[in-house]
């Protein structure tokens, strides 16, 4: 049987015993003599065991050999519970437990997940098997080339099984991320609807509604060669209308004022609209925040010369109907109105309009005799 319990309180469980309190530098003097071993594994019921791993989580190995007695004193009361007839609930502790103190270890993950599916424990070995592939993306570093083994390798795992809304979506979601990373707008667009399929078909009416939700990512990813739509009104006043700007490079600019990144990427967008806005240059910003006066406040401020788009107290649809999700979200749109880019960042944006608009002529500050 499915449940909540088998996603959620599972990635909870893993969050508890993390690698880092197992291997921590002396924190505090050696424990005196007479204090009881914190690492001695009861003898005793199921729910005693349970107990032990609860108050485990809250000690702090003072040094390496601590964080191995820890680590085996995990992997002893989990198994202790396994062998008996747990409850879902302390199932899932023992799992989370054991797979946290096995870590980098990926054979012996494996050999667990095969384990716990041949006892009867699918969704579990499912969930173990997730978890040994975020570890493996931890121990080996990403490079261009191992990205798209990588995300494959994600996607196919979750291929195999019926999703859920817990880790499935986190594995899921780091799988986007890392598409995207990959530069390559065809197989970030694949991924997503590959990802979308596999989770409208699940059984988890929460992993529908994501698997729904990608379909603006689909959308986002596939924008590159082709026309975007642009819904709302300018903030200030009137509806917004994207048929003016026929003719001209537009950057469309998703971003946030709760966002240090945005607000950094503005001081760089500004630069390029002094420098490029004679020759055709426009910026069109569409705003995801919340707080419609922060927003009026914020425009005020920074004294944007361009329009900014919003919807009817609260964000532009614009912004769900492409899935946006990291900020800011650059994409620069060419005279023909079909998008040139998803990510016009900084230099980037400057060597774009520089090929589309020529070299820029540096204008002399106000007051300069030039």
């Amino acid at each position: 049987m499915r449940s909540l319990v088998n996603g959620t309180v599972l990635a909870l469980m893993l969050l508890m015993f993390t690698c880092t309190s197992l291997f921590a530098e002396p924190a505090a003097p050696d424990k005196p003599a007479d204090k009881p071993d914190p690492y001695a594994v009861p003898e005793g019921s199921t729910q005693d065991l349970v107990d032990f791993l609860s108050k485990l989580a809250k000690v702090k190995p003072a040094n390496a050999e601590e964080g191995k007695k820890m680590q085996a004193a995990l992997i002893k009361a989990a198994d202790g519970i396994l062998a008996a007839e747990p409850d879902e609930k302390q199932l899932a502790l023992a799992v989370g437990a054991k797979s946290q103190a096995l870590g980098d270890n990926l054979d012996e993950l494996a050999e667990f997940a095969a384990q716990l599916k041949k006892d009867g424990h699918a969704k579990f070995a499912h969930n173990v098997r997730g978890f040994a592939l975020g570890r493996k993306l931890q121990l080996a570093p990403l490079t261009q080339e191992t990205i798209k083994e990588r995300t494959t390798e994600i996607v196919n795992f979750l291929s195999e099984d019926t999703v859920d809304a817990g880790m499935d979506a986190q594995l899921a979601k780091l799988a986007g991320r890392m598409a995207e990373m990959s530069g390559d707008g065809q197989f970030a667009a694949d991924t997503y609807r590959k990802l979308q399929k596999i989770f409208t078909g699940s059984t988890d009416p929460r992993a529908v509604r994501i698997g729904k939700a990608m379909e603006g990512l689909v959308r986002r990813m596939s924008l590159v060669g082709h026309p975007m739509t642009i819904e709302g009104a300018i903030l200030g006043g009137g509806p917004f209308d994207w048929s003016k700007y026929q003719g001209k490079v537009v950057l469309v600019n998703f971003f946030a004022t709760w966002c240090a990144s945005c607000r950094r990427e503005i001081k760089k967008i500004k630069k390029s609209y002094d420098l490029y806005h004679d020759k055709g240059f426009d910026v069109v910003g569409i705003s995801c925040d919340r707080n419609q006066t922060m927003l009026e406040k914020f425009v005020k401020d920074k004294k944007l010369p361009w329009p900014i788009v919003y919807g009817d107290k609260k964000p532009s649809p614009t912004v769900a109907y492409y899935g946006i999700e990291g900020l800011p979200q650059l994409i620069l749109v060419g005279k023909d109105g079909k998008v040139i880019t998803l990510d016009a960042h900084g230099d980037r944006l400057l060597k774009e309009l520089e090929k589309l608009l020529g070299p820029a002529e540096e204008k002399a500050p106000p007051g300069s005799d030039a």
